[in-house]
């Protein structure tokens, strides 16, 4: 299932810390109903305006564009993009990597690489620039504004990665959160609408909590995550090296590797 925000009083909350990070992926679902009267949409948002660490993907209604954002201290990295269909599902995977000279941020959506239309700040943001230790706030702004309007569900976030186009591609697919680089996956809420608050499914993450009772929704195409499997007569058969063997299948023994995904 996922979680269905009405765009004027529910929101998700969760206090997480990402400040030990030079690098970060965000990954979520989002279905949006209708934009709403607000300056902005706030899909989804790591500390509030004005703090340095922090990071948001909202659409701008003024301008009519979908924005991506890291507030940094020396400056801002903003990319402006084509705002989103709405009714329907859109798989999302945004990076920042604050190491780069330029082109800090980044978004991929439904798999594809976007091009921005501008970006109008795009600073350095190295010197002592952090992700925030703060509240994640999910369909709004800090609880009290910018209010969105829709779905969402599997939000994952990986610290200190910048996640790859086969792997943003494998998530817009059906792959699992949990199934790409589990190392880094330092967040994972499901959003499956059984409980309040969601739990993380991650070790050491924070539950979320959600206030006005969004309601269950229809959960978009996640799957499990499949294998490539090979078989052969006998174990001295199989190639040596990487992925895993069956040993107890009853015509020979399997060797497979997990597709795709690092």
């Amino acid at each position: 299932m996922a979680r269905d925000f009405n765009g004027s009083t529910q929101y998700g909350q969760s206090a997480i810390n990402l400040s030990a990070h030079s690098k970060l992926t965000v990954s979520m679902w989002l279905w949006i109903d209708a934009r709403t009267a607000a300056s902005f949409d706030m899909y989804l948002e790591l500390g509030t305006g004005g703090n340095v660490g922090e990071f948001a993907v909202y659409d701008d209604n003024s301008n009519n564009v979908l924005t991506l954002f890291h507030r940094g201290s020396t400056g801002n990295s903003i990319a402006l993009y084509s705002r989103l269909a709405t009714g329907q599902w859109n798989h999302l995977v945004f990076t920042s990597d604050y190491t780069l000279s330029t082109d800090e941020v980044n978004l991929y959506v439904n798999g594809t690489l976007q091009t921005p239309s501008s970006r109008p700040s795009n600073t350095n943001n190295t010197s002592g620039s952090t992700y925030a230790n703060a509240t994640l706030n999910f369909m709004a702004r800090n609880a009290a504004s910018l209010h969105a309007d829709g779905r969402q569900a599997e939000v994952g976030i990986w610290g200190g990665v910048v996640l790859n186009a086969n792997e943003a591609m494998a998530l817009s697919r059906g792959a699992r959160v949990r199934d790409v680089r589990p190392a880094s996956l330092s967040h994972h809420w499901p959003m499956t609408g059984n409980s309040s608050p969601e739990p993380f499914m991650v070790s050491g993450g924070t539950n979320l909590t959600l206030t006005s009772s969004p309601s269950k929704a229809n959960h978009p195409p996640v799957s499990l995550f499949t294998r490539m499997v090979q078989q052969f007569q006998d174990e001295a058969a199989a190639p040596s090296g990487g992925g895993f063997i069956d040993r107890h299948f009853p015509r020979g023994v399997l060797r497979g590797v997990t597709r795709g995904i690092a």
